[in-house]
């Protein structure tokens, strides 16, 4: 997003590699995208938004790899898509102990509710 834009800015390059960036962060793609195809800057998405994207994400990797796996696998995606939110290190705690969509279903919840 940000960053992209003041990198072109700054050194008039023609590529740019996203890399950790993403990680929790599929919309980095669409903001870099619109500002170099319209010249604006996109904000990031409310929470509201981000938690309901990691919820649909985790989703299909539970229907992918089985929840089981799948939801093990998902803890440090769902870190990822809560960094920065209101209260991040104690919902961090809670991800590391998921063991079901619905269980994280019902965090992504209270952290909407929290970040209001």
């Amino acid at each position: 997003g940000i960053s992209a834009a003041r990198m072109i800015e700054d050194t008039d390059c023609d590529y740019i590699m996203v890399g950790r960036g993403a990680l929790g962060r599929p919309w980095v793609f669409s903001q870099i995208n619109a500002y170099l195809k319209q010249g604006i800057i996109l904000p990031e998405p409310p929470v509201s938004e981000r938690m309901r994207v990691m919820v649909k994400h985790i989703q299909r990797i539970c229907e992918y790899k089985g929840e089981r796996t799948g939801i093990r696998e998902a803890r440090k995606h769902a870190a990822w898509y809560i960094k920065g939110v209101k209260g991040a290190a104690a919902y961090r705690q809670q991800v590391g102990m998921l063991e079901s969509v619905e269980q994280l279903e019902k965090l992504a919840f209270e952290i909407v509710r929290e970040n209001m």
